[in-house]
């Protein structure tokens, strides 16, 4: 698939689950371009200010922050489970934010930045 340079939309057609997703974005290198900024920032006062990417810009850049790849995500699989959403860790600094998804009965959690970032899938919990 990545040789085909697909669409946003022709991904999110033949991807149905996490596990091809994933394996998706490793083979597509996610995460590893190189653009100035995995955010889009600006300058406001005297602060600098970052937002998350949505789906298309994060697949179009290759690249995300965490909120961003869960935008992603979201994208990609979205109908593709029972229930599926955003989990949102607050923090001073701004937090973290990751995708869940409901199969039979079953909650599911995925940090895509940590899992194709890292390269280690034994605590996607899915």
């Amino acid at each position: 698939m990545i040789a085909d340079n697909l669409t946003l939309d022709e991904v999110a057609e033949k991807i149905s689950t996490v596990a091809d997703l994933v394996q998706y974005m490793h083979q597509k290198e996610y995460g590893k371009t190189d653009i100035d900024d995995a955010d889009l920032s600006f300058n406001w006062g005297n602060y600098k200010w970052s937002v998350n990417r949505h789906a298309e810009s994060t697949f179009k850049n290759n690249d995300g922050n965490c909120g961003g790849g869960s935008n992603l995500v979201n994208y990609i699989l979205r109908g593709d489970y029972d229930e599926q959403g955003f989990v949102q860790q607050a923090a001073n600094t701004g937090g973290h934010i990751y995708n869940y998804f409901k199969d039979n009965g079953v909650y599911y959690f995925m940090d895509l930045g940590q899992i194709v970032h890292s390269g280690d899938y034994s605590h996607s919990g899915y």
